[in-house]
């Protein structure tokens, strides 16, 4: 395969892989505003099944409604930045306050 049949595919892998994440974000945030409006996760799991796994939805969920679950800790479990986690809280009027990891003040 020739270096230029490398890069090619390397950057169709990337967009592929771009799709993907967009996709996930685009239905984290439909996720996380159907269980903040009440919605029960057993009742609409099964439209969120080809992109998070049981356990994501389950850990999604468990976000929503535990104030004191991190964005960084639901950022490392679905592998996707703090950064688009918190635009997606605010997006779905999640209190984010509580979430963000607290600065250690330096001695």
């Amino acid at each position: 395969m020739g270096e230029k049949s490398k890069m090619e595919g390397k950057y169709y892998e990337g967009l592929i892989q771009g799709r993907k994440e967009g996709e996930k974000i685009g239905e984290l945030k439909y996720l996380m505003k159907s269980l903040k409006k009440g919605e029960k996760l057993k009742e609409i799991k099964d439209d969120y099944k080809e992109i998070f796994t049981e356990e994501e939805l389950e850990i999604i969920n468990s976000f929503v409604e535990d104030k004191s679950y991190k964005i960084k800790d639901l950022a490392l479990q679905l592998d996707l930045d703090e950064d688009i986690i918190l635009e997606v809280c605010e997006k779905v009027n999640l209190d984010v306050q509580e979430r963000k990891e607290k600065k250690q003040k330096s001695k």
